[in-house]
């Protein structure tokens, strides 16, 4: 099973205090050890960077919870699979890293699919 789970939890952290994530590694290491338990095997993804910024407020808390989600993945020893780390080599590589920061709108983002 792959499980993606925090990208609302950083989002709602822009406009909330940090302690947002202060349940987080104990709420993951919990769905993680419940799924083992039951037989499945489970790999983590890492939160993707929000927005090409890279160096704004959103994306060092997406880190902040990459972090968290790795002694997630060294405790349970489930599998991690680099979503933010292949995004970032992406967008480095491609010299995009300084687009505009997430405003707390989807809406730039849906009107590029138009």
């Amino acid at each position: 099973m792959v499980i993606l789970i925090g990208t609302n939890d950083v989002e709602v952290a822009l406009a909330t205090p940090p302690e947002i994530f202060d349940g987080y590694a104990q709420s993951m290491t919990d769905i993680v050890t419940r799924l083992q338990t039951e037989g499945i095997t489970v790999a983590l993804c890492s939160l993707p960077p929000i927005s090409q910024d890279l160096s704004a407020q959103v994306n060092k808390d997406v880190r902040a919870a990459n972090a968290v989600l790795r002694e997630v993945v060294t405790t349970t020893q489930a599998t991690c699979l680099p979503v933010y780390e292949r995004l970032t080599e992406r967008l480095e590589s491609q010299g995009k890293t300084d687009g505009p920061a997430w405003t707390g709108s989807w809406a730039p983002g849906l009107l590029s699919l138009t």
